[in-house]
């Protein structure tokens, strides 16, 4: 995983956003000390609201745009919101499917927080 951010890092140059929750942590502290332009995203119920309200706003005022990647589409349109029975809100994939590329593309997002630019995410070379 560290060798395949690094290339990455190296051919796209910007901000890397990388989950430090957990196991994350150590290879995001490895990362950061080799001067990696680096943030780490430490995931709780409050943070990941954070973070798909962000990608949420940026693909509503029309400033996310991304390649038509069928696996992406249909996560982000199976993507749904939940109030648990403790009134808790819950962010995620219907039992049985996965939110992989929902979260990747709101963390990469995460990186143009504020911004007020258009971004434009594509598939990247197999590595």
């Amino acid at each position: 995983q560290k060798d395949r951010i690094r290339y990455i890092s190296k051919r796209y140059p910007g901000k890397v956003v990388l989950d430090s929750t957990g196991v994350g942590d150590p290879i995001y502290e490895e990362l950061r000390r080799e001067g990696l332009n680096i943030e780490g995203f430490r995931f709780s119920s409050s943070s990941k609201e954070q973070l798909i309200n962000n990608l949420s706003m940026l693909i509503e005022q029309g400033n996310l745009h991304y390649e038509d990647i069928p696996e992406l589409i249909n996560e982000l349109e199976i993507f749904e919101y939940q109030i648990t029975p403790s009134r808790n809100l819950k962010m995620s994939a219907p039992e049985g499917y996965h939110d992989d590329c929902v979260i990747s593309l709101a963390l990469a997002a995460w990186g143009f927080r504020g911004s007020s630019k258009p971004v434009f995410f594509s598939r990247s070379d197999n590595y």
